[in-house]
């Protein structure tokens, strides 16, 4: 989700210079040129955190289905994991950043991931990048809220009918 907001910021805010038109094409597919552009793009937007981040994840999701299978507590469940499970996930970091450019690499030319990173470099491009977690909690806070006033507004506009299909909301 966080590289398709970071694409369509891109898109939308990309200064006049890099955003120029361009023809539209199939996505060309993973070449050795476009694998390479996305490791550089991937400095600029912060792969490195982004692993981090999901290897943080996959760390408690591990703690969590270790102690459910066995029923066991964290002080069995921790050392299991921590010397057990996650040094085979963390020997292989550089595959995940693979896996997490690779539809960067897959979606954009060499060229337009070069203007992406030109974005990304930019002072604009940084401002996005430290703004988007904030970004990202307003618009689903914001959509939570609008839930909330629409279920609102519905389950009163159809009271009658869902009290009598038994429903009581």
């Amino acid at each position: 989700m966080r590289i398709a907001a970071i694409v369509l910021a891109a898109l939308l805010l990309a200064p006049p210079a890099w955003a120029q038109p361009a023809p539209v094409t199939a996505p060309p597919g993973a070449t050795a040129e476009s694998r390479h552009a996305a490791r550089a793009l991937g400095e600029v937007i912060g792969i490195d955190a982004q692993v981090t981040d999901a290897l943080a994840a996959i760390h408690l999701d591990l703690l969590r289905r270790t102690m459910q299978q066995d029923g066991k507590g964290l002080d069995v469940a921790a050392p299991v994991v921590d010397q057990l499970l996650m040094p085979g996930f963390t020997a292989r970091r550089d595959e995940l950043t693979a896996v997490l450019l690779e539809p960067w690499a897959s979606n954009f030319t060499p060229a337009e991931l070069r203007l992406l990173h030109g974005f990304f470099a930019s002072p604009l491009g940084q401002r996005y990048l430290r703004l988007q977690p904030t970004l990202a909690r307003q618009a689903a806070q914001g959509s939570e809220d609008w839930s909330r006033r629409v279920f609102s507004d519905v389950v009163e506009s159809q009271s009658i009918e869902l009290r009598a299909r038994g429903l009581r909301f």
